[in-house]
């Protein structure tokens, strides 16, 4: 996980070019659960030449710690941004998102700036309201929120995978408190600012949702270009719930989240 201390945040900041932010407008950040195909959609935006997705900077954690102001919040995600043109930016887990033909890492003027890390900032929030009051102060209605749901089973077993442990209830608690967390940040948030994703309608059409994903942001993408863009999205994703055998109480308790998935 990226660490910053104030040090580093104030050279960050001191070093920016004032210039480069001036025509920022929105930040959107993501809320859900990990492992839920944030990642890609975070890629695929950054690859807009209006926009700046940070990959994981954590700027939930970094409001938390370091009560940042909304200059300070634009600089670092551009500065991490800035880094996304890399050969090994965009590669989270064992998937690699860089995007052919896309502009990541590559935007100067960004009209919208945001950071990719969607269960982290669920749970930060959860327990620091301060964090979603600093945000809606500094952005207000252009503060942006897009919320991936995926198959609840496959995210309790991707849990149980990639923390190495057998799967059980601890993977279905931090799932039920994910969720109902989202559910109240999302009755305090104006409508025009939340956006739900269903993960696989996205795999299915990935031109067409990513399409409402930048209207929702207020940008306009080309079709030529949300087809090139799209071309790293796999049609055969397999979720981990394929390969961990889930215990039939834990599917029963999610019965009614995996309604919610398919709506």
């Amino acid at each position: 996980m990226l660490h910053i201390d104030k040090a580093q945040l104030q050279t960050i900041v001191q070093n920016t070019n004032k210039e480069m932010l001036s025509q920022v407008r929105s930040l959107v950040i993501f809320l859900g659960h990990a492992h839920s195909g944030h990642s890609i959609i975070g890629a695929i935006m950054d690859a807009h030449p209006d926009v700046c997705i940070s990959n994981e900077v954590n700027l939930a954690k970094l409001i938390r710690d370091h009560d940042l102001s909304k200059a300070e919040i634009e600089a670092v995600l551009y500065y991490y941004s800035q880094k996304n043109n890399e050969v090994t930016a965009w590669h989270n887990t064992e998937y690699k998102y860089n995007v052919p033909g896309g502009h990541q890492g590559e935007t100067t003027q960004p009209l919208v700036i945001g950071d990719k890390k969607g269960g982290a900032t669920t749970r930060l929030i959860m327990k620091n309201p301060n964090i979603l009051d600093r945000l809606l102060d500094c952005y207000q209605n252009e503060l942006k929120i897009i919320n991936v749901h995926r198959n609840p089973l496959d995210i309790i077993a991707a849990y149980a995978y990639y923390w190495d442990e057998p799967i059980g209830m601890n993977h279905l608690k931090r799932f039920i408190e994910n969720d109902q967390t989202n559910t109240q940040l999302k009755s305090k948030i104006d409508p025009s600012q939340w956006l739900d994703i269903q993960q696989s309608q996205f795999i299915e059409n990935p031109v067409l949702i990513m399409s409402k994903i930048f209207d929702f942001i207020g940008v306009n993408a080309s079709q030529d270009n949300l087809r090139n863009w799209t071309k790293i999205v796999k049609q055969d994703v397999v979720g981990k719930s394929k390969i961990i055998d889930i215990p039939k109480e834990l599917i029963s308790a999610l019965d009614e989240y995996m309604t919610q998935t398919k709506t």
